[in-house]
């Protein structure tokens, strides 16, 4: 559901994307911090006196309301107890919960904002001061336990110091020490989110070589070298990838170009077992140096131009 909601893909690509999570997860969304229990209580036996329902809930989730059915046959009146935070009683038609009575309500919880967990669990129990027989007790309580998956609300961000550069055929190579001119490149995350992110990885990746004579100089179509780091992130807390190089002015000099632009490219990857996901379907950024060549020209001779995406 979420997969189709919130990413907006096709089904058959929902199914591809389920199979990337260990087991059957819910995921909380960040501006969506809530769960929903649909239930239904019947007394399927004769009247039970003092029937009453517990409720019970982990530590991330935190009591919300219950609201009742209109169609329901009785009534489910809660007791509020401070210092039981995490369960609540409640007292069903009282006194008695008659016969082939039923009782249908929704329960709602919110997640907490300081309790970190990598499951939820919801358990309801009935019972009543009526004897019941053993054999109808198995159906008094229901549990229900799901592995979590969080929005990760980071912020991802670049900047760089180069842009562009005109090599001229009269540059000298000695005011670069024999490469180019230096450039850095910068990407930050930033975590504005509730808990630590953790379960995440960086991977930086930079074109040094073509291949098979194409200019063209990115992360698909060139040998790269690849650089990847563990991201860990307290709540409130930033970091920043700052790439240092230099551009090989002596490769740029020997090609015949008009433009051209060498792309770097940098990806937020989740670990498969990491508890966190990305809201966006592809989280990367890419700088890009854009270069553009001046050449005399020559009799009979126009240079070549190519344009590097």
């Amino acid at each position: 559901e979420y997969c189709q909601r919130v990413l907006r893909k096709p089904a058959q690509d929902c199914s591809a994307y389920t199979l990337s999570f260990d087991t059957t997860v819910f995921i909380i969304e960040s501006m969506r911090r809530r769960v929903a229990v649909e239930a239904v209580l019947e007394n399927r036996g004769e009247n039970a006196y003092s029937t009453v329902l517990n409720i019970s809930q982990s530590a991330n989730l935190q009591f919300a309301s219950l609201i009742q059915k209109e169609d329901s046959d009785g009534s489910i009146e809660c007791v509020n107890e401070e210092r039981r935070l995490h369960k609540k009683v409640c007292n069903v038609s009282y006194p008695f919960f008659r016969a082939k009575a039923k009782v249908a309500f929704r329960l709602d919880f919110e997640f907490s904002k300081s309790v970190f967990l990598h499951h939820l669990e919801i358990q309801l129990t009935t019972g009543s001061d009526s004897e019941e027989q053993d054999s109808t007790k198995e159906d008094n309580m229901a549990l229900l336990r799901f592995h979590l998956k969080y929005e990760a609300e980071v912020l991802f961000t670049r900047s760089s110091s180069l842009s562009h550069y005109e090599v001229k055929p009269n540059s000298s190579l000695d005011r670069y020490d024999g490469t180019g001119p230096p450039f850095n490149c910068i990407f930050k995350i930033q975590n504005l989110g509730l808990f630590p992110v953790h379960g995440v990885m960086m991977k930086i990746t930079v074109p040094i070589a073509t291949r098979g004579g194409n200019f063209k100089t990115n992360h698909s179509n060139s040998d790269v070298i690849s650089i990847s780091c563990n991201v860990r992130l307290a709540p409130n807390q930033e970091i920043s990838f700052r790439l240092l190089g230099n551009l090989w002015l002596r490769s740029l000099k020997a090609l015949k170009y008009k433009s051209m632009k060498i792309t770097v490219n940098a990806a937020l990857q989740r670990q498969f077992h990491s508890p966190f996901i990305f809201r966006e379907e592809d989280p990367s950024r890419q700088l890009g140096f854009f270069k553009s060549a001046k050449r005399r020209k020559e009799p009979g001779l126009e240079p070549t131009s190519k344009v590097l995406e």
